[in-house]
């Protein structure tokens, strides 16, 4: 490399300066504050989602199959469960469901940006677990409130989706829907795959943990009928 002619000054920019940082989850010792976390949420950079098949969970089938352009390799994770019949139980989950309940489950904590689902808002989940707080950032794609379902009956319904700085990439949808014989449902439907390099050195742990927020989920849903 050629040097500077004699008398030109030299300005040396600090390496921190010109490195471009990647978002990612935070990783902490201690809770942080939902201040401090909902500080850290706008600072997220905007940016498509990295994940595909975006909205996908959306028009996912009852039955759990996997939405349109997921692809297989990717983990999915469908419970869906009566939570009783009639108008008043499914008013009491949708209340549930527009104050993040199926999300606060006690190992992991939803803080919002909001109190209440609206698209495009963003969130952190914190997760709670071997001692660390994991904190992840998403944003939610989409929310479908009290939409009459084309048999009869109706639905309502949010997910989120991942952004760059989480642990998973991948979508989860969250549901309650009352069908027209009275009968009424909670149902959640997830696709993800390891994006942080932690998550993926320690796979099955990770799963191990998803598979334990389903469960987990559905009984807060049962306590607020």
């Amino acid at each position: 490399m050629g040097r500077a002619p004699a008398g030109v000054p030299v300005t040396r920019r600090p390496m921190r300066a010109t490195m471009r940082l990647m978002p990612s989850p935070q990783i902490r010792l201690t809770r942080p504050t939902d201040a401090a976390v909902r500080a850290w949420l706008a600072a997220q950079p905007d940016s498509p989602p990295p994940y595909p098949a975006a909205g996908s969970t959306r028009y996912a089938p009852a039955d759990g199959a996997r939405p349109a352009g997921v692809p297989h390799d990717w983990n999915l994770d469908h419970r869906r469960v009566l939570l009783g019949h009639g108008e008043k139980v499914y008013q009491a989950a949708r209340a549930a469901l527009w104050r993040f309940v199926p999300l606060d489950i006690g190992w992991v904590q939803p803080v919002t940006m909001g109190d209440r689902p609206i698209v495009d808002s963003r969130g952190a989940m914190l997760v709670h677990a071997f001692g660390l707080w994991w904190i992840n950032a998403w944003r939610m794609v989409y929310v479908d409130d009290d939409i009459a379902l084309p048999g009869g009956g109706r639905r309502s319904a949010f997910a989120y989706g991942t952004l760059a700085a989480h642990a998973e990439r991948g979508e989860e949808r969250f549901l309650v829907e009352l069908l027209p014989d009275g009968r009424v449902w909670y149902d959640v439907l997830a696709f993800s795959r390891p994006h942080h390099w932690l998550a993926r050195l320690g796979g099955p742990v990770t799963r191990w943990l998803q598979l334990r927020f389903g469960p987990a989920s559905v009984e807060r849903m049962r306590e607020a009928r």
